[in-house]
């Protein structure tokens, strides 16, 4: 478990919080938290801060993933998710 968590440090390097219309949040957690982990294939962590009625995404990870996530939070909220 330490081991894991100093693996995290090295990639986990940078913290960012994305505020978001709330009525967006669950097609970013998607359907059993198939969105988040699509988000978490980025090479970064992924939660959404709260429960109900929560607005808020914390992204960690290097600079250049997070804007990745960014950029994949970003298309959603236009409704151009990319589908692979």
């Amino acid at each position: 478990m330490i081991n894991a968590a100093l693996a995290r440090c090295k990639t986990e390097t940078h913290q960012g919080i994305l505020t978001v219309p709330q009525p967006l949040i669950p097609r970013i957690v998607g359907r059993q938290g198939s969105g988040l982990d699509k988000l978490r294939s980025l090479g970064i962590s992924a939660e959404v801060e709260g429960r109900q009625g929560a607005n808020s995404v914390i992204f960690m990870g290097t600079p250049e993933n997070l804007e990745k996530a960014r950029e994949m939070v970003m298309e959603l909220a236009r409704g151009q998710s990319n589908r692979s």
